[in-house]
């Protein structure tokens, strides 16, 4: 499934104007930006026309042999289209897709298992591949993902690589639009990263359609269709010789069991994880904009998991129903709404409970930042209130990159544990993260010493600091 990049020179028409044939150069890059040149416009336009032309839903090109679908066209200059695809010119009312395979760099390691063995034959190795056993779970009424497997035969100039690619293969049983399908991209990609604990982007995708197929003697094949689109991802990318810190199997109930599991979880706490998994993926160039990131999914995350408690309860509980039972009939509504909102969980109290999620390792992870919840939410009061008085909640930028590698330990942590895993093997797992290891590691905070000192008998893991209120 190699991703085709660079410059492809043809002609490209609009779907209902195939006479109106435009020159121009598709550009494609290694990140999957989408640019095409043109030598003039699809459509003639009046002298100082400054109307807003509509996005052109599709776009058909060929470039020597290659056939080209462009979708959803912005009509900049030059124009830009948000996806490609790559093998065949599609009609509007045949943008129906029953299939997706997703592969993802250095999968083999996240899902634990290769057909690739090596063995030694006089002095030299030889590379041999068996295709691993297939694998599929149902995600979804209708929808099925298999755990598949290819390779690639050797090359003239390295005899002795086979290069072999893992992917998911997302199976649908009635054909939906692209946008559909293409969703399944998300909530995988995001298990993927989280098992690498860095942003993994997909390196190849391919869609098939019953519109596309090739005869293979009395047998009708679908033909794959490249599908090429951007993908937030960071400039500095995954570093190739990196490890997941758990794989598949170890999730509990293995690629079977997790993975309908994680769908479920994605799409119960999407908005957290929009914005978790988004500052992963395209990191903020300054750090107080990533600790802000991080702050809001952490509490986001809270608000949308069944594990928490999400008001406070004591003494102002009953003070507070004592005062609505006697208010004035018409103010009871209103009262009761502010009061609801008086009686939420305050930002400290949900930051502590994601230290105790994870179970003792993310304790000792919060732990390393003296006054962790209450020092982390006075910074975020101050930086959303902008008040300049609470100087004393202000942290430098070595202290703001230790709480980022904090909190997504402690978010990693409370994300394993929902999917299943004992406390004593999140340990283990993020035991194995480079996140973690700097969280440990790292003490930019001046006080922690003195902290540890004054608290040695604390198991809790947090300070009893209460913050104050924004």
């Amino acid at each position: 499934m190699p991703r085709e990049v660079g410059s492809f020179l043809g002609e490209w028409w609009l779907p209902d104007k195939p006479e109106r044939r435009v020159a121009g150069l598709l550009h494609i890059t290694d990140r999957g930006d989408l640019q095409l040149e043109t030598t003039r416009l699809f459509e003639e336009r009046e002298p100082f026309d400054l109307t807003i032309e509509d996005t052109y839903p599709v776009v058909h090109g060929r470039a020597g042999k290659k056939e080209f679908t462009l979708l959803d066209v912005l009509p900049t200059t030059p124009y830009r289209p948000s996806t490609c695809l790559i093998g065949a010119t599609l009609a509007p009312e045949h943008l129906k897709f029953n299939r997706i395979c997703i592969a993802f760099p250095n999968l083999t390691r996240f899902t634990g298992s290769t057909g690739l063995s090596r063995t030694r034959t006089g002095d030299s190795p030889t590379h041999t591949w068996k295709r691993p056993p297939s694998r599929r779970t149902r995600i979804s009424e209708g929808a099925y993902v298999d755990l598949s497997f290819s390779w690639e035969s050797p090359s003239e100039r390295d005899k002795l690589t086979i290069a072999e690619t893992a992917y998911f293969d997302v199976q649908v049983d009635d054909p939906t639009e692209i946008e559909s399908l293409h969703q399944h991209i998300g909530p995988i990609r995001q298990l993927v990263s989280l098992g690498f604990g860095d942003s993994v982007a997909p390196c190849a995708v391919d869609v098939f359609t019953p519109y596309v197929t090739s005869d293979i003697g009395a047998k009708s094949v679908e033909e794959p269709l490249e599908l090429i689109r951007a993908y937030v991802h960071p400039d500095d990318q995954i570093d190739p010789d990196i490890w997941p810190m758990f794989t598949l199997d170890d999730l509990p109930g293995s690629f079977e069991g997790a993975l309908p599991r994680w769908y479920e979880l994605s799409r119960r706490l999407e908005p957290a994880l929009v914005v978790y998994f988004g500052a992963l993926y395209g990191r903020p160039r300054y750090r107080d904009d990533e600790l802000l990131l991080l702050v809001i999914a952490a509490e986001s995350y809270h608000r949308l998991s069944p594990h928490f408690q999400q008001t406070t309860q004591g003494k102002d509980v009953d003070r507070w129903n004592a005062v609505l039972a006697s208010a004035p009939t018409e103010l009871k509504d209103w009262l009761g709404g502010r009061i609801g909102e008086s009686l939420q969980r305050r930002l400290w109290e949900r930051l502590r409970d994601l230290a105790h999620h994870p179970g003792p390792s993310g304790r000792r992870i919060a732990k390393r930042i003296p006054d962790f919840p209450s020092k982390l939410a006075n910074w975020r009061n101050r930086l959303i209130h902008y008040d300049p008085t609470k100087d004393a909640a202000r942290l430098d930028g070595a202290q703001m990159a230790h709480a980022c590698f904090v909190l997504r330990c402690l978010l990693t942590g409370c994300l394993l544990r929902d999917m299943g895993v004992e406390e004593a093997t999140v340990e283990v797992m993020l035991g194995r993260s480079r996140p973690a290891r700097y969280a440990m590691e790292l003490n930019p905070w001046e006080d922690f010493a003195k902290s540890a000192e004054s608290e040695p008998n604390r198991s809790d893991g947090v300070s009893p600091g209460v913050p104050e209120d924004p």
